[in-house]
């Protein structure tokens, strides 16, 4: 895709429902190797590149909101996720395809009580839904239908009847897991409403997102963990020595967001951290979405 407008001008922007066409075409027919090869062409269109297995092992997925005429070195704002959100299925695309790429997500017991209805299924209509799961089926065939979903909580306010902790198929090995304190594992472990056939309890003396991290690559084995935090997890996460190698950024041009959908900002020196990318943000990738926002995205890399 060719250099956009400036933020917020939509001119001559492609419309992101024909940009998705291709691949709820082929999610509808059922056809998971066209439908990878659709994925993989638009991954490619917004990112530059296709899925690689020289993708970052470790990579933070996350929507913000750019305000108009901000500054080179503002920071760009993390949208918390709620029904006046600005929409976008393009952003749901890329969700969606990081969610069936990873190996195992990691959440955090806040995500939990702030979005009642998460889960880490791939969202939108059933034809995109029906091409992400064909993508993983087709391109990572040796890996389960539903990577681990990881929680990092303090434990307390966790309710075991959230979707997230009841998701996939009781006769599975566990796919979810709450990774907590010591104290708290026993607590947790002990409730009655605890799910065991779906859920796994696991205590750390000091319980972290770097310790999640390594908690799945070491004893889970996981190659490819995505992160699905805001900026108070995540940020210490770009700190030396730096654990995320990729983040897919999905930016909103609208011309306001109201504060209560404001959730931190990232690091204002983003770019410099992950400098393998856009050299701008204006270079970045951009769409219109069906109300006529103007969206951008990027990959970018250490």
């Amino acid at each position: 895709m060719s250099a956009a407008p400036a933020a917020g001008d939509a001119t001559d922007l492609p419309d992101e429902s024909t940009l998705l066409a291709p691949v709820l075409e082929a999610g509808a027919a059922g056809n998971d190797a066209a439908a990878a090869d659709a994925v993989d062409a638009l991954v490619e269109t917004l990112y530059g590149a296709p899925p690689s297995d020289d993708d970052g092992p470790v990579f933070h997925i996350t929507a913000a909101w750019r305000p108009p005429d901000a500054p080179d070195d503002a920071p760009d704002v993390v949208m918390a996720i709620r029904d006046a959100t600005p929409p976008s299925l393009l952003d749901a695309f890329v969700l969606g395809a990081a969610r069936m790429r990873a190996d195992a997500i990691v959440t955090t017991g806040a995500n939990l009580r702030a979005e009642p209805e998460l889960t880490h299924d791939p969202i939108g209509p059933p034809a995109l839904i029906a091409a992400l799961r064909g993508w993983r089926r087709a391109r990572r065939p040796a890996t389960p239908e539903r990577p681990y979903s990881l929680v990092l909580t303090s434990g307390r306010g966790l309710d075991f009847a959230h979707p997230l902790l009841r998701a996939g198929d009781a006769d599975d090995a566990p796919r979810i897991i709450v990774y907590t304190g010591l104290d708290a594992a026993r607590r947790l472990g002990g409730r009655d409403d605890l799910d065991r056939e779906r859920v796994t309890v696991i205590g750390a003396a000091e319980p972290s997102m770097r310790g999640a991290i390594d908690y799945l690559q070491q004893r889970r084995g996981c190659d490819v963990i995505a992160i699905e935090s805001g900026p108070s997890s995540a940020g210490p996460l770009y700190d030396p020595p730096m654990r995320i190698d990729e983040l897919r950024l999905s930016l909103c041009h609208a011309d306001a967001l109201p504060a209560d959908l404001h959730a931190g900002a990232l690091p204002s020196d983003l770019l410099a951290r992950l400098p393998d990318g856009p050299a701008t943000r204006e270079d970045a990738a951009r769409a219109r979405s069906a109300d006529g926002v103007v969206w951008s995205f990027q990959q970018r890399r250490r």
